[in-house]
Order: structure tokens, then C-alpha cells, then sequence
């Protein structure tokens, strides 16, 4: 608008200036002019005037178009990467953890005897058992090899040399121990000795329904429950540490995997009594290294595993027996050993990893079982 009026004014100066100002020298020479071209003159003005305004005002109203077309698409970004956000934290599972890493269960190949290292997703850590005491290089070498110097949480399934044999080792190569726990007894054996040492001050004796929780402060941690211990209410020797060894089941997600130690089944069957506590599990172990006597039809019913661990190595009992592994695959279990053992021979349904059985869980609902 001020342009249009600036050049209005300008148009009536120029015809003042034309009508009425002291011609030149040569204006003696010049016809004067007459009205109809002073309007002419007037109107030419007036029309330049206005074209010059409305390309000013033009060109003002396409930098305002420019400007809210530039606004509206940044609002639209906004909320687009807004919603897109919220999705992400609503929809998508902070899988595996703050930590971001899988729920690793590794079954370590020390021969005839049992050692599980447990790594949490946010890098807590259990072990149940841990080794033969024979044998401890590779308990100690498993452990420190990756990079770990404390475990938070030990449990011992029972008092035998080839479960409990090594937990001393880990300590004197520097790797300190939380809490352990047991099933409360006691055993004479310099084994059992060098382990209450290890523990120090921190065993405790285990409880039925008791849980271990690794990541608590996580939205998806990791649980250890005690399922039953002690003979489980059947009537059982006090020396007989078989049936009186604690039965663990481990949930992560929709994930479970059991750990029992060297249960028995028959002769006393605490296998039958414990079965039903259990549940329906993914992954199991193969009690006692394969004996005939563990992993009875009952106790493979009530667990409905896909895969079971054999921690088997050199021995003088023929473990594994053909029988637990007929059973094992009448029921459909796919069978990880760590070693081949001195018994039975591996058959189709049969994983001979000559290594550590490793077992990565990753939310919601996947495992991957691998050798190594």
C-alpha cells in the first residue's frame, strides 16, 4: 500500500511539474498540452502505480506462502518423529535388556561334571556349580575368559567332587563370590571344605520357592527359582546327595530352562514328585550324566523340553546310557552333548559339541543352542 500511494504522489508531481512549470528555452517552441493528455498522462501513472504495488504485495504475499509452507512442514516432521518415538517405546521390547545383550546360558564343557555360567543381559552373573575338582582349567578359563572377576549369585546342587570341585580355583585366580547357596547340609570331604571356604561368610541355605533375580531393576530380568530341594518330601538318606540336591528352573521372557544336578528318578524317583512343580520348560539339563536312572517318562512329561544339555565326559559308569537317551527321543528332545562320554553313542537327534553348549536368549521369544 505505501508503495501505491508513493507512486500516486510521484504521478501528481510529474504532471504539476508538466502543467504548470516554467518551460525551458525550447518550451517556446512546444504546443502546450491539453487536458486530455494531462488525464492520459494522469492515468498511465496510476496504472504503473498500481502494477508496481501489486507486484510489491505479490512478491510480500509469496515470501509469507514460502514461510508457512516451510512452517507447516517442520510441524509435520515434529510430529511425525514424535509418533514414530512413541511407537518405538510402546511397540519394540527393550529387548535383551538396558544392556542390550542377550541372556546368555553357557553349560561348560569340563568332562564328567556340571558347570553353568549365567550372564544377565545387563551383565549379572550366576553360576550353578562348577566343576569337577580334578579338572579345573576349564571352569577357571571359561570364567576369566570373558573378562569376568565376580560372580553375583553361586549355587550348588549338591556336595559331589565333579559339582562343586572347583569354586576355591575360581577364587584364587581372583574371581570374588556374592552369595551361595545350598541345600544346608554338610559332607566330609576336603572338597566340600575347600568350597564353605570359598563362600566364607556368604552361604545360605536355600529355601523351596526362594528366587534368585538378576537385572531387578530391569523390565525384563532374569529369575532363579529354588522348585523344590531336600528330597522334595520324599523319605531319602541324609547322605544321599542326589536326591537331596536343589531343583532350579531359570525365566527370561517367555524363555525357561531347568537345572537339577544328578536327580534321580528311580530308586528313590524325586524326578516324578518334582516334575509337576516344574512345568513345561524349553531347554533342560539330562540329570546325573545320563544315568539310567534320571530323566524318567513322568518327569520328560510334565517338562515337555525341546532341547536338554548332557554334561558327560570320561567315566567309569557308561554314562550315557542307551536307555535316558531312548527316552529322551521317544519324547522328541533334541540332545546337546559337551563331550561324548564312555557310554552310548551319539544317534541322529544327537548335537556332539566337543565344547561348551551355549544357549543366547533374546526377547520376546527367541533361543538359539550352539556349540562353543
Amino acid at each position: 500500500m505505501f508503495t501505491f500511494v508513493y507512486a500516486a504522489y510521484k504521478a501528481v508531481c510529474c504532471l504539476r511539474v508538466s502543467r504548470w512549470s516554467q518551460p525551458g528555452p525550447l518550451a517556446l517552441y512546444q504546443p502546450e498540452i491539453s487536458r486530455l493528455d494531462l488525464r492520459r498522462q494522469w492515468i498511465a501513472h496510476l496504472l504503473v502505480a498500481k502494477a508496481n504495488n501489486d507486484r510489491a504485495t505479490n512478491e510480500k504475499g509469496g515470501w509469507l506462502r514460502e514461510a508457512q509452507a516451510w512452517f507447516v512442514f517442520a510441524l509435520f516432521l515434529l510430529v511425525v518423529t514424535t509418533i514414530a518415538l512413541v511407537l518405538t517405546s510402546v511397540f519394540t521390547s527393550p529387548a535383551n535388556g538396558a544392556g542390550g545383550q542377550p541372556l546368555e546360558i553357557n553349560h561348560i564343557d569340563v568332562g564328567q561334571g556340571n558347570a553353568v555360567l549365567i550372564i544377565s543381559p545387563d551383565g549379572e552373573t550366576a553360576m550353578i556349580d562348577d566343576g569337577r575338582w580334578t579338572n579345573c582349567a576349564p571352569t577357571v578359563s571359561f570364567v576369566t575368559g570373558k573378562g569376568i572377576n565376580h560372580i553375583d549369585y553361586h549355587v550348588a546342587t549338591h556336595y559331589d567332587a565333579d559339582h562343586i570341585g572347583c569354586l576355591g580355583a575360581l577364587v584364587d585366580a581372583g574371581v570374588s563370590v556374592g552369595v551361595c547357596f545350598d541345600h544346608g547340609g554338610s559332607k566330609n570331604t576336603q572338597t566340600f571344605a575347600n568350597y564353605v571356604g570359598a563362600c566364607g561368610a556368604n552361604r545360605q541355605t536355600a529355601y523351596k520357592g526362594e528366587v534368585i533375580t538378576l537385572d531387578a531393576a530391569s523390565a525384563n530380568p532374569v529369575s532363579i527359582k529354588v522348585v523344590d530341594l531336600n528330597g522334595a518330601g520324599v523319605s531319602v538318606s541324609p547322605s544321599d546327595e542326589n536326591a537331596l540336591g536343589l531343583d532350579m528352573k531359570l525365566s527370561y521372557g517367555s524363555f525357561s530352562h531347568e537345572f537339577g544336578g544328578d536327580m534321580p528318578g528311580e530308586d528313590p524317583d524325586i524326578e516324578s514328585v518334582v516334575g509337576p512343580e516344574v512345568g513345561h520348560v524349553d531347554v533342560c539339563t539330562v540329570h546325573h550324566h545320563g544315568s539310567k536312572y534320571s530323566s524318567n517318562d513322568d518327569w520328560l512329561n510334565d517338562l515337555t523340553p525341546a532341547v536338554c544339555v548332557l554334561s558327560v565326559g570320561h567315566n567309569s559308569y557308561g554314562h550315557p546310557t542307551a536307555e535316558v537317551l531312548d527316552r529322551l527321543h521317544a519324547h522328541g528332545v533334541q540332545v546337546y552333548w559337551t563331550e561324548t562320554g564312555s557310554g552310548a553313542e551319539p544317534g541322529p537327534m544327537d548335537h556332539l559339541c566337543n565344547s561348551t553348549v551355549t544357549i543366547t536368549v533374546s526377547l520376546p521369544d527367541n533361543y538359539a543352542v550352539n556349540c562353543g
